[in-house]
Order: structure tokens, then C-alpha cells, then sequence
């Protein structure tokens, strides 16, 4: 039975649209592969004598795989095996966050927020669009030998620029590039946060810091940001964690932490903080002035031990 024209259009599009998303999520991962292998380590199912090299493999091969989609290459074979492992990444992803393993699917490496509805609808369609592809492909000659040539050349690239990543961000402490919306001179929006502290960031000078509640350096922040928030010449502090509403009191309390914490969707975390707890920002009337990630800069402090010192 011969398709119709919108099934047509659909079945020669699949492959174009699934390659281009995954090329553009393995170039993600490639430009900061920290972020995806802490991903791949919260999941307990790859040794870390392993965390680096297979996060390398795995990046080179999603790129390739999508510059074949896009190239249509062997699509009788090709179109079937996506589909296989994207619903092995796909129901991977689920349970890692749904044993609380993950914040995210990691599908996207944060460079893109999605909630895991959203995520597993995506899923689907992008399976929906390859199985139809499967179905009403056509028969595609013998292809030129430049479009296979591409194929490894494009997972060496990837290759090549998760090392270089890698390396990089050992040496500067910061990703290739920054993937995250929270940089400075950008402007903060009241929609990454929820409850009448977080809107409070959009007027005055604000540090917005972004907690874990198993994290040892967290702890010696909170020390330090309790006085900050109580001294009149700083800026006001406000807390995000990840936690349910009725656990919120008892972390608060149990850190006895004094300025308003307010807390943040999983994916909403992954998204802003990148995994990174602590991770801080200085917002000053609406605009990021200031990030700070593991440690605060050496001018905050020597500044705060200036105007905690008796004159």
C-alpha cells in the first residue's frame, strides 16, 4: 500500500531531523563531556578506570550515527539499529531517574531543559518518524564513497574535541563552552525559579547559590553566606536545592541555614547549576554580574573579612 503524501513527507524527513538531533546532542557532550560523564557515572554501570574512554566512544559514535542518518546511508539497516538503541537509551535514561540516579535523561547534555514528559514525548516521535522511514524508505543505490568517508571522519572530530574539552576544562576549571543560560551580563529570568524569594531576584543585589544536600563544600558555603546575608552592606543570599516541599524544613533546619532557600525541578538543576553544587551567581537588578562555581573569588572574601574586621 503506497504511503500518502504527508506519510511521504515524513518518512523523507525522519532521518534528517533524528541525525541533525543527534549530532547536535553529541556536539553538546563533546564540548563539555564532563557534564555527560558525570551523568554516566551517577548511573553505577561503568567503572571510573572506564568514565573518560567510554564517554569519549560513546560521543564519537552518536555523532557518526547522526551524520549517517543525514547522509542516508544504509538506511535498511541503519534506520532499524537507531531505532534499537534509542529505546535502549531511552528507557536507560527513565530509570536512572526514576531510582533518582539522574536529574535529567542526559539526552541533551543541559544545553536544551526538558521535563521527562516532554523527553519521553520527544523520544517517541523521534522513534515514530524512524519507523516510518523504515517502512516507506526507498531503495537507495550503492552510496558514494565521500559520504562514507564522512562518517569516521566526523566521529574522529568528536573524538578529537572531547579530548581537547577534556583538557581544557582540567586546566581552566570551566567547560569549552559554556552550555549553561547562567552567565554574566545575561539576563536572569524569573521563570528558572519558583516561590516569592526567587521573583525577589529581579530587584536589588542578590547571590543566588545553588546547593546540594549531600555536599561537603556546600556546608562551609552556607557557614560563610549565613554571615553574608546577615551583614547590611552585602547582598541578600537566596538558596536553591532539589528537594520535596515537606523535606525543605528539615534540610533547612538540619544546616540551620538563615537566609531563604527555595527549591528547583531536578532538570530545572541540571539545567542552570550543570551538576556543579556549589554554584553561585551575583544578580544585580535583574543581570548577572557574577558566576562562581566550586569556590568563591578571593576579592568576595578578602571584601567580607574587610568589613567583618573591627575599624
Amino acid at each position: 500500500m503506497p504511503a500518502g503524501p504527508f506519510i511521504s513527507v515524513l518518512a523523507f524527513l525522519g532521518p534528517y531531523i533524528v541525525g541533525g538531533v543527534l549530532f547536535f546532542a553529541g556536539l553538546a557532550k563533546a564540548i563539555d563531556p564532563r557534564h555527560f560523564a558525570r551523568h554516566l557515572q551517577d548511573l553505577h554501570m561503568i567503572s571510573p578506570l572506564l568514565l573518560v574512554s567510554t564517554t569519549l566512544m560513546l560521543i564519537s559514535m552518536q555523532c557518526s550515527l547522526g551524520a549517517a542518518l543525514m547522509l542516508s546511508l544504509w538506511p535498511r539497516w541503519l534506520l532499524p539499529t537507531t531505532i534499537l538503541s534509542l529505546l535502549v537509551f531511552m528507557v536507560l535514561g527513565y530509570w536512572g531517574m526514576a531510582t533518582g540516579r539522574t536529574a535529567d535523561c542526559g539526552c541533551y547534555n543541559g544545553a536544551l531543559t526538558f521535563s521527562p514528559l516532554q523527553s519521553l514525548l520527544l523520544d517517541i516521535g523521534y522513534i515514530a518518524l524512524l519507523l516510518l522511514s523504515w517502512r516507506w524508505t526507498v531503495t537507495i543505490n550503492k552510496p558514494n564513497l565521500w559520504k562514507i568517508a564522512i562518517v569516521p571522519a566526523v566521529g574522529i572530530g568528536a573524538g578529537l574535541l572531547t579530548h581537547a574539552s577534556f583538557r581544557y576544562s582540567a586546566k581552566h576549571h570551566r567547560p569549552l563552552l559554556e552550555l549553561s543560560p547562567l552567565k554574566a551580563g545575561r539576563h536572569w529570568n524569573l521563570h528558572w525559579l519558583q516561590g516569592d524569594a526567587a521573583l525577589s531576584a529581579a530587584t536589588g543585589k542578590k547571590i543566588i547559590v545553588f546547593l546540594g544536600t549531600n555536599c561537603h563544600y556546600c556546608r562551609r558555603w552556607i557557614k560563610v553566606l549565613n554571615v553574608v546575608h546577615g551583614l547590611k552592606d552585602q547582598p541578600d543570599v537566596i538558596g536553591v536545592v532539589f528537594l520535596h516541599k515537606e523535606d525543605l524544613v528539615e534540610y533547612v533546619n538540619r544546616e540551620s541555614i538563615r537566609f531563604p532557600v527555595v527549591t528547583a525541578k531536578p532538570w530545572v538543576m541540571a539545567r542552570l547549576a550543570r551538576n556543579f553544587t556549589p554554584t553561585a551567581v551575583v544578580v544585580e537588578n535583574g543581570t548577572i554580574r557574577e558566576k562562581w562555581v566550586g569556590s568563591m573569588p578571593k576579592p568576595f572574601v578578602d571584601r567580607l573579612r574587610a568589613t567583618m574586621i573591627p575599624k
